[in-house]
């Protein structure tokens, strides 16, 4: 990335330098930086007959590796112009290409800079948004468009042109995983469920009470949808939904979801000052430490705070719609705190409260290697007194340690490792 024009040869010729040694293919490609870039979207249908509609936009900027994790419809704080652009950019796009089906044309804007991403030619998991503020049935049409049915066939699109959005939806993906250890997926069973009810409130999942989330495949377990006549309004039955959703028996990114619907920036529409870098931690840290200590400056007009938590020895920085690139500024840098060790090993003490508890898998992996901590003296018989491969082995003045998961092994969540007497 260059800033100014006499750097670009030297920058070109390091970047062909790196490709050839790399790729022993030394051509480059030179694009405009996007300094605080939004991931807008505009859903689309075409039909048989070379009829491609623009349905409505959608905004799914607050990602966590490269992930969507909050989206809205219609996409909020765009100028009308921009807006008329971007839907008829993804119609002339999927007119060129013939293109028939339900499908998604992203985008990435910036200060009115529309470029191109990509077309995702199925329905997005985001879909409920749009359907809640138009009314178009997405799957239906989708469906009936295979059939041979024409676009201006499809409820509510009659008159061949794009609906206007009536009010405002939200759709928080709810993902079994733990936004305190960077979002880590977490295998385990539901014990219990309690969905949120009411008046625009709207809750799909795959899953009940008693079912078991698998960690073979992706981690969403539920999507809440939330609509309102306002963007405001449907941020405040958000905040009330999520409170009233309750999943026991695995992690998920609710608090996450909380700590985003509140966040002023999200909520205002704050232009920030600093680096791209849609990193959703910091949020995460709000809502884990429930602290407004260690804080960071979010709004440059009036001084709110929000939790910090670095990233890659780096303090991360949060986008979303209405912080587009985000661009938080730490107050003060403090000691980071380490995160929970991968496994945990249970102490049987006599009498203790942790007799007979054995060592737990905090989240799904394979055991790598064993080391004994720092300091730890090895005792001269350990092979005399341990099992062939090496499973027994003690430390003066700890007890023995008894490792059952072999090296190499994956270990679910909730699976012992091994105990020490």
């Amino acid at each position: 990335m260059v800033h100014e024009p006499d750097e670009v040869a030297a920058a070109f010729e390091s970047a062909m330098h790196e490709a050839e040694v790399a790729f022993g293919n030394g051509d480059c490609f030179v694009e405009r930086f996007l300094a605080r870039p939004r991931h807008v979207e505009v859903q689309v249908l075409g039909d048989q007959f070379g009829t491609v509609l623009a349905v409505g936009t959608r905004d799914c900027s607050l990602q966590r590796r490269n992930q969507k994790l909050i989206e809205e419809a219609p996409a909020p704080f765009l100028a009308a112009e921009t807006v008329r652009e971007l839907e008829r950019a993804a119609v002339a796009i999927c007119s060129r290409a013939h293109y028939e089906s339900a499908g998604t044309v992203g985008f990435l804007v910036d200060d009115g800079t529309m470029s191109f991403m990509e077309v995702n030619t199925r329905i997005q998991v985001e879909h409920p948004v749009t359907e809640a503020v138009t009314g178009v049935d997405l799957v239906a049409a989708q469906l009936a468009i295979a059939e041979g049915a024409p676009v201006e066939a499809v409820p509510g699109l009659e008159s061949g042109v794009t609906p206007e959005p009536r009010g405002h939806a939200m759709e928080f993906r709810i993902n079994a995983e733990d936004p305190s250890l960077g979002f880590v997926p977490f295998p385990g069973v539901v014990e219990s469920l309690q969905v949120p009810t009411g008046p625009g409130i709207r809750f799909d999942s795959g899953v009940a009470a008693g079912d078991s989330i698998s960690s073979r495949y992706d981690s969403m377990i539920a999507k809440l949808i939330v609509k309102a006549s306002t963007r405001a309004e449907c941020l405040r039955r958000a905040e009330r939904a999520l409170a009233e959703l309750h999943i026991h028996g695995v992690p998920t990114v609710v608090p996450f979801d909380k700590g985003g619907a509140r966040i002023s920036g999200f909520r205002r529409g704050c232009r920030l000052e600093g680096p791209t870098t849609m990193c959703p931690m910091r949020i995460s840290a709000c809502t884990r430490a429930g602290s407004r200590r260690n804080c960071c400056r979010i709004c440059p007009r009036k001084r709110l705070r929000t939790g910090v938590a670095p990233a890659s020895g780096r303090w991360a920085n949060a986008g979303g719609p209405g912080n587009p690139g985000g661009g938080f500024r730490p107050a003060r840098r403090t000691a980071r705190r380490p995160l929970p060790s991968r496994a945990h090993i249970g102490r049987q003490h006599r009498g203790g409260r942790h007799a007979g508890h054995g060592g737990t898998r905090r989240h799904r992996g394979a055991l790598a290697r064993r080391r004994r901590r720092p300091g730890a003296r090895r005792r001269p018989d350990r092979r005399a007194r341990g099992d062939e491969d090496g499973t027994r082995s003690a430390c003066a003045g700890t007890g023995t340690l008894h490792i059952t998961v072999p090296v190499g092994e994956q270990a679910d969540y909730g699976a012992v490792l091994g105990t020490i007497d």
